[in-house]
């Protein structure tokens, strides 16, 4: 059995039924349609930041209700305020394919997804999407925010593992060194206690993907006990089931691509610090 995807919010609801408006009208109808329909998502979007008064840009990126963090009820005000760098932010949302909010956890961790039916960048074995896929945001000693990728975020390592040496991820001493503000990667799943897969997957990518997903293609998956660990995922159509297996790192295939996750490490310590998310009262 695989885990329920929560219910859409109200306002994902709203950004939705615009988006499919504008697949539903066709390239042949007058492009004023297609501007109302497009007018009308911006109005539903730009009203609601309004009333929240938060950047209008957040609002398909944050819950639209308040939440539990950390053992205190936050308003939506409050964790767009406390998203720790706006202009860093939106630059690592950037990078993400049709980006969509996912979750905040208790411990005050945003979760941004893909949000594309399909995973990208396929032809790349395990190694080269976890490194296009995975980057650290972090303050410098001048309060900056600085960003680490590729060769300078991880280095391939043999590891001794059962069944002989093993090629492995593992971060750079300097990476291991800063205090991320915001991590993007691949997506998670779970084998279980033993190792091995179960009939009852559980971890972010079989939250996630409950049949909408890479159903045409597959992606690769990082093993939560493990980042070096490779696991293909993808939505077998024939089946109705989501099928995760172990794999080669060094693996690729036509059809073989990867999706990501940006996560926000969200700072309430001082909420009154204006990081440019916040809308004046008075305008």
């Amino acid at each position: 059995m695989m885990s329920t995807t929560p219910a859409p919010t109200p306002t994902q609801v709203i950004i939705s039924e615009a988006a499919e408006g504008l697949d539903s009208v066709s390239s042949s109808e007058p492009s004023g349609i297609i501007g109302g329909v497009r007018a009308k998502l911006l109005k539903n979007s730009t009203c609601h930041a309004e009333r929240l008064q938060i950047d209008p840009r957040l609002v398909p990126l944050v819950p639209d209700r308040k939440q539990k963090i950390c053992g205190e009820m936050r308003s939506i005000k409050e964790i767009a305020g406390a998203i720790p760098n706006l202009e860093a932010f939106f630059e690592a949302v950037g990078l993400r394919k049709d980006p969509k909010f996912f979750k905040i956890d208790a411990d005050g961790r945003l979760f941004i997804i893909d949000g594309c039916r399909e995973a990208y960048g396929q032809g790349e074995n395990f190694f080269e999407a976890a490194m296009r896929q995975s980057c650290i945001w972090y303050r410098d000693e001048h309060g900056q925010v600085r960003s680490l990728q590729r060769e300078a975020l991880y280095v391939i390592n043999e590891r001794t593992a059962e069944g002989g040496a093993v090629k492995a991820l593992e971060l750079t001493d300097f990476a291991k060194s800063v205090i991320p503000i915001m991590t993007s990667r691949l997506l998670r799943a779970s084998l279980g206690e033993k190792g091995e897969l179960t009939g009852e997957l559980t971890g972010e990518y079989p939250t996630i993907n409950e049949g909408l997903m890479d159903a045409s293609s597959r992606t690769w998956v990082l093993d939560d006990s493990s980042d070096h660990l490779a696991l293909i995922g993808g939505f077998s159509i024939e089946w109705e089931e989501l099928n995760i297996c172990k794999s080669s790192p060094d693996h690729c295939s036509e059809n073989l691509g990867s999706r990501g996750l940006l996560e926000v490490n969200l700072d309430f310590t001082p909420f009154l610090v204006d990081n440019g998310a916040l809308c004046d009262e008075s305008d």
